[in-house]
């Protein structure tokens, strides 16, 4: 496995070599590509690789220019980056590809797939992991603290989030719909202005409680609770450094991973999906452990509305985050096509 340690790209391209053909592999065999989720890298395809890489070529889409990404407009920022990573497979001479999408990947791949087939590639599959258009604009860092921890696997009822992801759900929507689907900075610690069930009312506590902390305390307790084999998502450098200078550049890349994760809730948030006339794969997981409450109903409906011509359902147990992990993963792998390896031996 290579390709920059599967966070960033090779000069100013976002295109990234994962591996190469494994023995025994037809000549013409589509090559797995895989786009990047909000942290603007591989990371969480780890383990997904290994499975895959032994079927095909992989190839991986990054943010290869984090500060333009954060600093581009939203609206319109997901489109753009279909263009640019559509380019950057063709300029590669990958013109037979089988695109995977992960969280906000899932976002991006049908549009992407479009532009390929115009151009003339051969898209041979369209998968989507668990992921689909958040439907409200995320404007509150408490919130986006919250996903961003998940994303990290952090434990967010020890860091002091909302135990009861049912109570979550109901504060959510309703303060999405006080301020016309938006989540304003701010927004869940002060309510909704309705009255909330008792979980709604904990949910309301508990996060009132977490912002009279500041950002930058909160973030630093996010950081200190990432599990130690993860350091930050969006960025994998640093891994030599020792003392003060460390400690400064662990911080500066804790923001910059936190501030893709929130760009990257607007730009999806924002994201106008054009519908995909293919077949289209959602790999759904099982588990209620969610980036947003009841995302598992919500992004059944909206693929099913986006890709109406061939749409197909694959369960996989796990939640939207251990689904790509083992042993859970091999599943995923299965609903990509992906056999399991034959047992050595007789």
């Amino acid at each position: 496995m290579h390709g920059a340690a599967l966070g960033t790209a090779d000069g100013l391209s976002p295109l990234v070599r994962v591996a190469g053909p494994p023995a025994g592999a037809p000549p013409d065999a589509p090559t797995w590509v895989l786009v990047h989720e909000g942290t603007g890298t591989l990371v969480p395809y780890r383990p997904l690789i290994r499975e895959l890489a032994r079927t095909a070529p992989v190839s991986g889409l990054v943010l290869d220019d984090l500060e333009a990404y954060l600093s581009a407009d939203p609206e319109g920022e997901g489109a753009r980056l279909a263009e640019r990573h559509a380019e950057s497979l063709l300029a590669g001479g990958l013109d037979r590809v089988h695109l995977v999408g992960y969280c906000m990947g899932g976002v991006l791949v049908p549009d992407l797939a479009r532009r390929l087939r115009d151009a003339g590639a051969e898209v041979t599959g369209v998968s989507v992991i668990s992921g689909y258009r958040v439907p409200y604009a995320v404007e509150d860092d408490v919130l986006a603290e919250y996903v961003f921890a998940r994303l990290s696997r952090c434990d967010t009822t020890a860091l002091g989030y909302p135990a009861d992801p049912d109570g979550t759900a109901e504060l959510i929507a309703a303060v999405a719909a006080r301020h016309g689907d938006r989540i304003p900075d701010g927004g869940l610690a002060q309510g909704p202005g309705t009255a909330l069930s008792p979980a709604g009312e904990r949910a309301l506590t508990a996060l009132r409680t977490l912002s009279e902390s500041t950002h930058e305390e909160r973030l630093r307790a996010i950081g200190a609770a990432m599990p130690r084999d993860l350091g930050v998502p969006g960025d994998e450098s640093g891994a030599d450094e020792e003392g003060a200078g460390a400690g400064r550049a662990a911080s500066e890349r804790l923001v910059r991973g936190y501030r893709a994760v929130k760009h990257s809730l607007a730009v999806v948030g924002s994201h106008r999906p054009v519908p995909y006339d293919g077949p289209l794969t959602l790999v759904r997981q099982s588990g209620e452990a969610e980036v947003f409450p009841r995302m598992h109903q919500d992004m059944t409906a909206y693929w099913r509305r986006l890709a109406p011509d061939g749409f197909r359902v694959v369960d996989v147990p796990g939640d939207h985050f251990s689904c790509m992990q083992p042993p859970h993963v091999s599943h995923v792998a299965a609903a990509l096509g992906v056999r399991a390896p034959e047992a050595s031996g007789r």
